[in-house]
This record gives structure tokens, sequence and C-alpha cells, in this order.
């Protein structure tokens, strides 16, 4: 790349005239390139006289010589590497001369230095390149962490720490480990959240910014706990359950609680409350509990009473058997019975009696007694005698009108006999009176020896009417059925309902009374003809001889046995029933049309009760009559 030199001669032999000088130059072969040029006589001359010889020389270009600094270079971790640069430091490049090829670096991406070297950097070979080498600095790259505020109730969990990148980013596929802390402490307050392991390699120069979390109080519920006495008895003392406490608290953090209740000791619920209490860490949410003072038990049995037919009721008394009355606490009010005047037994009731609304009375009822009242009838006399040839036995010989049959009464007890005399009365002669038995020629009467241990079926009216009678300690019994038609309550039918013609009048004697007895009744011998459907609605309804309408309650049960033709029930009080259908027309046999019920009575020997009875149904039988007696 530098100018050629002179090209110079020296005589080397034979010698010039002086004043001869030369002409012309030398001349060297053509070329630029690193090499070795010939040099030869080119234009040189001393003219015609001499014989010029002119010996070769070289020239020789040798290669320049360029010194290249790589330039120092930087960025920051992650980035894209900068173009490598140089600088020529020494010598230079022939103008038109141009570098080929690059610097290169030391690999490697983590923070740190890397060399720069000549890599594929060339000049040619007329250049002797020397490259100095630079430095490639990988520094640490900037990110800031911003911590995110918690916050959470005093005695829960941690929730999870969590931040951001709110300057900055991650380089490829790089991620953080560890986790944030926070400064220790669980009361109420504030706490600094710190970087704590949270870590992101040394490539990253990481600047944190801390946050809160924030420690609430926790609501902490005192619940009385709901408690009680009986009206009368002393308190009880009041204790509470301390609700929501932190895991590792107990109920001593609760202070200055007390407990009171509402004023009051008549018996109803009553308000606990509290008051004063504290709880560091919490805030206090009182409730209220319930005080309750329960009726006091009073168990008051009345006493059995006792009157004849047609007295006034005896004073209605009570004992309290159970319990006790508090202070001045009395009892008032009067006991009730059930309504009726007739021979019978009737449940004493609780009606006014009353200690007042602090007291549950469990009463246990008795009953009041009606017995039977009677005098001679007009219709036969009673005469006694002794037997002499009978060992002298008292004999009881009443005397009655044809058509008659005999009771005798006792102590209660009702002795049914179709004859006149009875024989060794039980208790004496003295003690028994006589009294009808009234009948009509349609009554069907049967004395029944009762079985033992097993029931006895006994048919009457030629099977057109069965009893099933229970078993009976009792040897023998009464019963008599007797037809009658025209019965109670005719305006007062069962609504939707329709009456049947066939009706009955059932009596017993004393010794089945309160026994459970199935009647069934023959509907193709009573002359009951009814379609399928109208069986279907076929029931039995009680006469309430208190109330005057029809009922069912009172049956213990019932049902058609549609392929017998059987209608049963099962009964065990004796009164006025009668039978009933759903229909507009029912079929019938006999010339009867007028729409009646199919009422039977059940009553016991006493004649207060069957003259009642009677009196109300008026008529009997299929033309027999029947005088009130």
């Amino acid at each position: 790349g530098a100018d050629d030199p002179d090209l110079s001669y020296t005589v080397t032999g034979g010698s010039v005239v002086d004043g001869d000088l030369f002409s012309g130059s030398l001349e060297r072969v053509s070329g630029e390139d690193v090499d070795s040029y010939s040099i030869g006589e080119g234009t040189l001359t001393l003219g015609d006289n001499y014989n010029l010889t002119v010996v070769p020389g070289t020239l020789t270009i040798s290669q320049r010589a360029v010194t290249v600094t790589a330039d120092a270079q930087s960025k920051t971790y992650g980035a894209d590497d900068p173009d490598l640069s140089y600088t020529v430091t020494g010598g230079s490049v022939v103008d038109g001369d141009l570098f080929s090829g690059s610097l290169e670096r030391v690999s490697g991406e983590i923070v740190g230095s890397y060399n720069i070297d000549e890599g594929t950097l060339t000049l040619s070979d007329n250049y002797n390149l020397t490259v100095v080498p630079g430095t490639l600095t990988i520094s640490q790259r900037a990110v800031t962490v911003t911590a995110a505020n918690q916050s959470k109730t005093y005695g829960a969990d941690d929730p999870e720490l969590t931040w951001q990148l709110t300057t900055g980013r991650l380089a490829g596929g790089d991620t953080a480990s560890g986790t944030l802390s926070r400064e220790s402490g669980e009361d109420v307050g504030t706490y600094s959240i710190l970087q704590g392991s949270l870590d992101f390699g040394d490539n990253y120069m990481v600047t944190f910014e801390s946050a809160d979390l924030e420690v609430s109080r926790r609501v902490l519920s005192i619940q009385p706990i709901a408690i009680g006495k009986i009206y009368g008895e002393t308190d009880p003392v009041l204790t509470a359950n301390i609700l929501n406490l932190a895991s590792w608290d107990d109920d001593t953090v609760v202070h200055d609680l007390t407990l009171s209740r509402e004023q009051g000791e008549a018996a109803g619920n009553y308000a606990i409350v509290g008051a004063g209490a504290t709880a560091d860490n919490y805030i206090i949410d009182m409730q209220q509990g319930t005080f309750t003072i329960a009726k006091r038990p009073l168990t008051v049995t009345a006493d059995a009473q006792a009157k004849t037919y047609g007295a006034a009721d005896p004073e209605r008394t009570w004992q309290i058997t159970s319990g006790s009355l508090v202070g001045s606490d009395t009892l008032s009010g009067l006991l009730g019975r059930e309504p009726g005047e007739n021979v019978g037994i009737y449940a004493l009731l609780q009606n006014t009696l009353t200690a007042g609304g602090n007291y549950q009375i469990n009463f246990r009822t008795a009953d009041l007694t009606i017995t039977p009242y009677f005098t001679e009838d007009t219709s036969g006399s009673v005469r006694n005698g002794i037997d002499p040839e009978n060992g002298d036995d008292l004999i009881y010989i009443a005397d009655a009108a044809p058509g008659f049959g005999f009771a005798y009464w006792s102590d209660g007890s009702t002795l049914i006999s179709t004859q006149p005399e009875l024989w060794s009365p039980q208790g004496g002669i003295g003690l028994y009176q006589p009294v009808n038995w009234p009948a009509t020629d349609l009554t069907d009467k049967k004395i029944v020896p009762l079985a033992k241990d097993t029931t006895t079926t006994v048919p009457f009216l030629g099977g057109e009417v069965r009893m099933v009678l229970p078993a009976h300690a009792d040897p023998v019994a009464v019963i008599a059925v007797t037809p009658f038609r025209d019965p109670v309550g005719l305006d007062q039918l069962p609504a939707g309902m329709t009456a049947v013609p066939r009706s009955y009048w059932f009596q017993r004697s004393e010794n089945l009374a309160g026994q459970r007895i199935r009647v069934e009744i023959d509907l193709a011998l009573a002359g009951i003809d009814l379609s399928d459907a109208e069986k279907e609605s076929l029931a039995l309804y009680h006469w309430d001889e208190e109330t005057l309408v029809w009922e069912k309650l009172s049956i213990a049960s019932q049902g058609v046995d549609y392929d017998a033709g059987i209608l049963w029930a099962e009964l065990d009080h004796f009164s006025t029933f009668g039978l009933f259908y759903a229909a507009e027309d029912i079929a019938r046999t006999g010339e009867h049309t007028q729409q009646m019920a199919w009422p039977f009575v059940l009553l016991s020997a006493g004649l207060a009760v069957f003259l009642m009875i009677r009196r109300r149904l008026g008529r009997t039988g299929d033309g027999g009559q029947v005088t009130a007696g």
C-alpha cells in the first residue's frame, strides 16, 4: 500500500566517460500485493557509445501491519448481545481494502465478563492483522417485587403472601423460588411482609417493596346456656358457652363477665343476659339465653263417688297425691263429670279445677256410679218363704202379669231369670226387689250359658242376628233382641245418607256390662237388598242421647262382608245405633217405603235406663204395644 521507492542503480562494472550521463529509468515488474518483483533495465541508457548491461534487482512488498482493538461491550442479563465492534489502533488500511468476518466472544449468558476475540475478522494476506481482545460484560437484570397487602382475623391461619413484579420482567423461562415472610406475632396489629426466602437468582438485582398483614379482632360469642327450674324452686347457677375462640386460647381470656336473668317467678321464659365481658384480641358478641320456669307438676286424684238414680250428685272431692303447692298457692274450681243421669258409670273430669298457670295438673279420674232406684211394680208382687222340701232354703217369688220376665237386683249386681222363683239369693231376701223385664211377642230372649275360656256365638230371630259374646267368668247371661221400626233422629240423618228400614232393640244382663260384643246382621234374612255400590257405603252410626246427633266415633270397628252378606260391628257400649248408606233409592222387601234408620239399643237390665229409652221410642215390634212403666 506504500508508494514505490525510487529505483536506483550502481555502476558495478566499467565506467562512464566524464560528461556522459544516463538517461531513462529502471522499471519493475508490475504488482502491488505482497511479493518480490524483478527490477529490470527499463528505459535506462548511456547512448550508443556504451554496451550497457543491467544486472536485475528486486522490489519486495511486505505485509502491512494493522492493529485492531475490540471495543468493550455490555448488556443486561437476558438482553440480546450488542454488535461486537472494533477500532484500528495501529497501522492503517489501504483505501478500498475492507475487513471481512467478525469478532466473536466467549459463550455464556449469566452475569459475568466474557472475552471478545478475533473470531473470523480478517484483512486479506496483504496485512499482518493483530487483534487486541475486548470484554463483554453481562450485568444483573433489575426487577422490582411488590408484596400485596393482606389481612386476617385473629386466630385464623395466615393468608397466602403474594407478590407481583411492578418493574422489569423475568427472562426466558426463569422463575422465582422461595416465599415471602412476615414479622412474627399473632395479636391484633400490623405486621410487615418481608422478602423472606423469595429469590430470583444471581442474574437479578431485586428491589423489594414491602406491604402489611393486618390482624383484626375476632368475634367472640358468649351464649348463655339455656337452663331453668320448676316453679317454686331456687334458681340454678347461670353459665355460658364461649364460642369461636382461637385454637390456642381458652375461656380464661374472658374477663369480668356477669350473667343475670329477667326478674319473675311465674312459669314462663325469661331472657338471660350478660354484661361487662372483655377479651384481648376479640370483639364481644353478647347473645341472649333463655331461662325457663316450668310448670310445677301436680297430680290430683278424684275421689270415687256414688249415688242412687234420681238423687243429686254428691260433692266431688279430690286429693293431691303427688307434688305440692308452693307457699300460699291453692287449688280452685270444681270437678265435672261425664253427662248423664241414667244408671251407669260416669268418669269424673277435671273441669275448672286449677292451681293457676304455674302448675301442670296430671288429673287422675275416678267414677261416679249411678245405681238403680227401684220400687215394686204393680204388675207383680213379692213373697218370701221357706221350702221345707228343700232344706228350708229361702225362696224369693215374684208374680207378674203374662208376657213379663223377671229381674232380681241387689248390691249393684243383676240376676236375670225367666222363672218367677229365685232360690237362696245372695245377701238374703230382704236385699232383693223384683223388676219387670218388658218384652213383646216379637222379643227373642235367651238365657245363655257363657263359655269361660272361649267366645260364645248365639243366634237370634232365626239367625237374622248373631252375637259373639266374649269369654266370661259368670255362668249365664240374658240377651233379648226385639225388632222394631220408627227410630229416633229421622230429622237428623247423616249428610248424604239414606236410612235402612229394619230396626232392632238389644238388651243384656248386667254381667255383660263393659264387655265388647260382636253383632252380625244377615242382610238377606233382614230383608235388606242393596247393590254392590250401596253396600260399599253401608255404615253404622251411633245415636248420641246427649247431643242428639248420629256419629261413628264411639264404634270400635265395623264392616261389611260382601261375599257372606253380613254387616258386623264391634260394640262395647249400649245405646241406639242406625244403619245408613249413600243412595237416592233403596230396593226393599215388604211394604215399608219410608226412609228410616236401623237402630238397635243395647241396654243393661236397669229399669230406669230402659224406661227412658222406651219412652223415646214409643212403639215396638210390628203391631205389639209397650206401655211406659
